[in-house]
């Protein structure tokens, strides 16, 4: 059978009695079309080449070699390499940042200061939502509720001076018995206090990384199925895969931008039109 890459061999049953139409690859049918349309979703949902080629033969009766269905996968690469490469706007509001751990490498640490290195003019903001739970790892379970309680005049502060107030306050209740936390907060306290100066439809918007976490969860199922890859670019290939195949229509990305009209006026004003000149 040839395929639009390469010939496949099949092995077709016999059917004495000629009552058996097949679906997929139909009788003296000579070429097979639509080969990548299976394989591509199934590799962004982390299947392996050898796991992709034993479900079309389960599946579709098509015996399919991982060299053949690497090719395929590779069609990706030239899209992948120009989303890698192509130009940024010249502002953009907020960036969110949360991790994926790959088993190639790591480095992460450090990560506000290559921000201001890269993006001077950038404020770095931590995860206000992240640091409660991270402060209910220090507290017994009996005591989060109080704990929170004590920490919501904190973040809801109208700003950095009464925050702190509001923080040693609640050092002096819960610092003897939970140290750890009132060292949690001490030192995010750079990357939290830009919070406070903002609008409430920016703090709305800044106060969780949960709109990148869910597609990081998608990346994170596809690259767990694959667990070791060989080189950077199999991981990349991987998670580029698992992106393109959250939004294909790009219905989802208009439904969000949508949402995002009272945040860009307070976006705009906050910083003084610099998103109005990014756009021109």
């Amino acid at each position: 059978m040839l395929t639009d890459v390469g010939p496949v061999e099949i092995d077709v049953p016999r059917d004495r009695g000629s009552s058996f139409e097949p679906r997929i690859v139909a009788k003296r049918q000579k070429r097979l079309t639509g080969v990548d349309e299976m394989v591509i979703p199934l590799s962004a949902k982390g299947l392996t080449t050898g796991e992709i080629s034993a479900h079309l033969a389960e599946v579709y009766g098509a015996e399919v070699s991982r060299q053949t269905i690497s090719t395929i996968t590779d069609k990706v690469v030239e899209g992948m390499v120009e989303q890698q490469n192509r130009p940024l706007d010249a502002v953009y509001p907020v960036i969110f940042i949360d991790a994926v751990h790959v088993k190639i490498r790591d480095g992460l640490t450090g990560l506000p200061d290559a921000i201001g290195t890269v993006c001077p003019r950038a404020v770095t903001q931590t995860c206000i939502v992240h640091l409660l739970p991270n402060s209910f790892r220090y507290a017994a379970r009996q005591h989060w509720d109080a704990v929170a309680k004590a920490l919501k005049p904190v973040y809801t502060a109208p700003a950095e001076a009464a925050a702190k107030e509001r923080f040693t306050e609640s050092a002096e209740v819960w610092g003897g018995r939970y140290p750890a936390i009132v060292r949690l907060w001490d030192n995010a306290w750079a990357e939290f206090v830009p919070f406070l100066a903002f609008d409430t439809e920016i703090r709305r918007v800044i106060c969780s990384t949960n709109a990148i976490e869910s597609v990081n969860a998608r990346i994170r199922r596809a690259v767990k199925a694959r667990g070791h890859f060989p080189n950077d670019q199999a991981a990349f290939k991987c998670v580029y895969l698992a992106i393109t195949s959250l939004d294909p229509t790009g219905t989802g990305r208009k439904r969000w931008t949508m949402r995002w009209k009272a945040a860009l006026n307070a976006f705009d004003m906050a910083f003084d039109g610099r998103l109005a000149a990014g756009r021109k």
